[in-house]
């Protein structure tokens, strides 16, 4: 509890609870529902926002089916978790999703929508594995805030705009609350309004100036057309040349001062091996961690 508290003292100088991962989460949640009725009271006590990754797999759903008679989501809400301060990662698994096979009943979107709780839309990471969400554009007509993450790495904005689009016209066979233009605004009024700072997310006055400057001379983007259809279609983050944050440039002309790149890749490597190693760690064992994860190439003579 101690801890808790003040974890909340520090959240309203600008940190955020986020409670995860849903696995080890869920287990807390659907077990000891109290412990995470402290965070949502806490939160609320100090205007913080609070993150939890949910209806996100086949597992986690699946699971708390079973224990609680409930989708994820309808569960959060059953508890008060879902609201205006809560933002929810991923929220696949909702009743019509295809990957659902057990029917359940309600309407998650619209209850998504009806507690004013944001989804951040991840496309990247679940497009990879053929995966997408039963759509970007259905949520965004249902009146759901929708903003956008990665989840993944690379942590590329424009990327996400980029398969999330593409995934989006996909599903609903429709360029319709599909295009660039939607998940740009996702990307920027979405997250200030999950924020709830209209301050940010856009160029205007009286606004912060938090901004990218993207250059788009490269021959790798090609020719321009529309800018952002150009960026979208043509550039990567590679592109960001300044980015400026409340009128202070932290990177200019792509060195961000005291930052030694070489170390920093180094120490990453490092600590995603370490990483790797532990999921091999945690199976049961059956698997050496060559075969664990092989390459893209199988190995002569294995």
């Amino acid at each position: 509890m101690g801890a808790r508290t003040g974890l909340a003292g520090r959240a309203a100088g600008g940190l955020r609870l986020a409670p995860e991962p849903a696995l080890g989460g869920f287990r807390a949640l659907v077990g000891k529902g109290a412990a995470f009725g402290i965070e949502d009271k806490t939160e609320r006590k100090v205007h913080c926002g609070v993150r939890l990754h949910a209806a996100q797999g086949s597992f986690e759903y699946g699971w708390i089916r079973r224990k609680q008679g409930l989708t994820p989501l309808q569960y959060l809400d059953k508890i008060g978790f879902l609201g205006r301060t809560t933002l929810i990662p991923h929220a696949l698994y909702v009743p019509g999703y295809g990957d659902i096979q057990d029917g359940p009943s309600g309407d998650d979107v619209a209850l998504l929508a009806r507690t004013g709780t944001t989804v951040i839309h991840c496309p990247l990471v679940y497009a990879r594995s053929g995966v997408a969400l039963e759509s970007f554009g259905r949520y965004r007509r249902a009146g759901v805030n929708m903003a956008m993450g990665t989840d993944t790495f690379p942590p590329d904005m424009l990327a996400n705009i980029r398969i999330g689009s593409i995934m989006a016209r996909r599903v609903d066979r429709s360029l319709e609350g599909n295009t660039y233009a939607d998940f740009f605004e996702a990307a920027t009024l979405g997250g200030a309004l999950a924020l709830g700072r209209e301050d940010l997310g856009r160029i205007a006055v009286g606004a912060r100036a938090d901004m990218i400057v993207l250059d788009l001379d490269g021959l790798d983007v090609g020719t321009i057309d529309d800018p952002l259809r150009t960026i979208v279609n043509s550039g990567t983050s590679r592109e960001v040349r300044h980015s400026i944050i409340d009128g202070r440039f932290v990177m200019r002309d792509r060195v961000i001062p005291g930052v030694d790149e070489a170390e920093l890749r180094d120490r990453a490597q490092a600590y995603y091996e370490k990483m790797r190693m532990g999921y091999w760690e945690r199976s049961d064992g059956s698997l050496p961690p060559e075969r664990l994860f092989p390459g893209s190439f199988p190995e002569e003579g294995r």
